[in-house]
């Protein structure tokens, strides 16, 4: 399966996912930085029923770079070549290489956390700053999705109208974090135990 087919795939099953983030993650298992891959979320809880159809894809890397490395990153550095300045300028290229190459796959409907070596949990991109919080707004966003299509059960209707389901499904949770920039955002989650014992190593 072709990783740009992941555009094409509206709330794919859990048998759709597992082929695609297998390639999805490839070029990541050699990053020096990356200690582990591993799945989380919906997708990790209905890992095993193959028919389930999951909304969003959680990733999270466990890297030996530091919460407050990876949070002095802006978006505008990751295309400069010049590594020794920006060494002497005070960033971490360890860090920055592994966001470079997270930076990579960053694609719509997949989340990337990373669990750092100081153990915090940070996001890239804006979040909501907990859990509880994020899944609320989903929450919210399925009943503004179903609302708005009339769509009450997405396994039981075409792709056409699944599709419509998740652009308002996304519209809805989009308008939080629209005029947000792109970067790393700390989660104020502190259960990290808890975080373990929910994640899926791919």
């Amino acid at each position: 399966m072709n990783e740009t087919n992941w555009y094409n795939l509206i709330i794919p099953k859990i048998s759709e996912v597992k082929p695609l983030l297998k390639e999805i993650i490839a070029p990541l298992k050699n990053v020096k930085s990356i200690n582990g891959i591993y799945l989380w979320g919906s997708a990790a809880s209905y890992y095993k029923n193959a028919a389930y159809r999951i909304k969003n894809i959680d990733i999270v890397y466990d890297t030996e770079c530091f919460s407050e490395d990876l949070l002095a990153i802006e978006p505008e550095i990751l295309y400069m070549t010049n590594q020794q300045k920006l060494e002497n300028d005070g960033f971490d290229i360890l860090s920055l290489n592994f966001t470079q190459e997270i930076n990579k796959i960053h694609k719509s409907g997949i989340n990337q956390w990373a669990l750092s070596n100081d153990q915090k949990l940070l996001h890239w991109g804006p979040i909501c700053s907990t859990i509880n919080d994020s899944q609320a707004i989903k929450k919210e966003a399925e009943l503004y999705a179903t609302k708005q299509t009339n769509i009450k059960n997405i396994n039981k209707t075409s792709n056409t109208n699944r599709k419509n389901w998740y652009q308002c499904y996304e519209e809805y949770i989009n308008k939080y974090f629209d005029d947000i920039p792109m970067g790393w955002y700390p989660s104020e989650e502190t259960d990290i135990k808890n975080i373990l014992n929910n994640i899926i190593p791919i």
